[in-house]
């Protein structure tokens, strides 16, 4: 029987691609230095030069409720190469995807811009565990690894005041599909991410003073995200998500025990769920 691992599973990036001419870019050209717009009595675009894109001329902050919740950048510069006339781009933000409502949260946007689903630009999707890091070093440093060369392409972060590996990148970060393991407990701490331990916690996964809680976090882009659905209630799905997982990074799971409780959040999402994937004795990758 392989080793019984609680994880958790969840988007951890999400970015969209739209089609249709954008509504605002009318009102910019009556109105030049129009700073706020507001679209729907819930919705409103705030201008956010400050956070740019190489690609798109304009930037907005996406205010929902009077609650940030992305950018919204639009008005395509000739580099870009897509098969429609005027591409733009939602990029949602990171505590967003961590909290309930998602897929009502995107369409509501996407209604208010008047605009349509076009593909998804960038999608990365996170599996959260204890010692997740530790299971990937041991293999490094075993011999039959040394031995057999069990994994190819992998890009070890030595962390050089321990003298032990800190991350592993397994593929090309200039590729479709790579995947990075880190400690992700660690990245918390520093970067003051309460949310996302806050999601643990409701989900069973709690920090432990004698284990560290690692991420095996696969990120898509390009041809990779070509066939994801777009039906937005698939993305807060941990079976679909673990099935995208699968399917995209190569791998062969054996984690069986996943709550995936989220606050206020359907029934269909609650509970334990057995899943045919997990970590092999060779590793967490092969």
């Amino acid at each position: 029987m392989p080793k019984i691992i609680p994880y958790t599973i969840c988007l951890d990036r999400l970015e969209i691609v739209l089609s249709g001419k954008a509504i605002i870019m009318d009102k910019l050209y009556l109105s030049p230095n129009l700073k706020e717009i507001e679209l729907t009595p819930e919705v409103k675009l705030i201008l956010s030069p400050e956070k740019k894109n190489p690609f798109y001329n304009f930037s907005f902050e996406v205010f929902l409720k009077d609650v940030v919740i992305g950018n919204y950048y639009f008005d395509h510069k000739k580099k870009l190469r897509y098969d429609i006339e005027h591409p733009s781009l939602f990029t949602i933000h990171n505590h967003i995807l961590y909290a309930t409502g998602l897929p009502v949260k995107i369409t509501t946007v996407l209604k208010a811009l008047q605009l349509q689903f076009y593909k998804y630009y960038n999608i990365e999707i996170a599996i959260n565990g204890y010692d997740l890091l530790d299971i990937q070093n041991k293999l490094l440093n075993s011999k039959a690894y040394h031995r057999k060369q069990l994994l190819k392409g992998i890009t070890p972060t030595l962390n050089e005041r321990t003298m032990t590996y800190k991350s592993h990148t397994l593929g090309s970060r200039l590729s479709d599909k790579y995947i990075v393991i880190y400690d992700k407990q660690e990245e918390i701490e520093k970067s003051g991410k309460t949310y996302i331990a806050d999601f643990w916690r409701k989900n069973g996964l709690l920090i432990n003073p004698d284990k560290r809680i690692n991420r095996i976090e696969i990120r898509l882009k390009r041809k990779a995200v070509r066939d994801v659905t777009s039906d937005f209630n698939k993305l807060t799905d941990p079976k679909y998500l673990a099935s995208l997982f699968r399917t995209f990074g190569g791998i062969t799971l054996n984690i069986f025990t996943m709550k995936t409780e989220k606050e206020n959040e359907s029934s269909s999402l609650t509970g334990n769920h057995s899943q045919p994937y997990g970590l092999e004795k060779q590793g967490i990758l092969r």
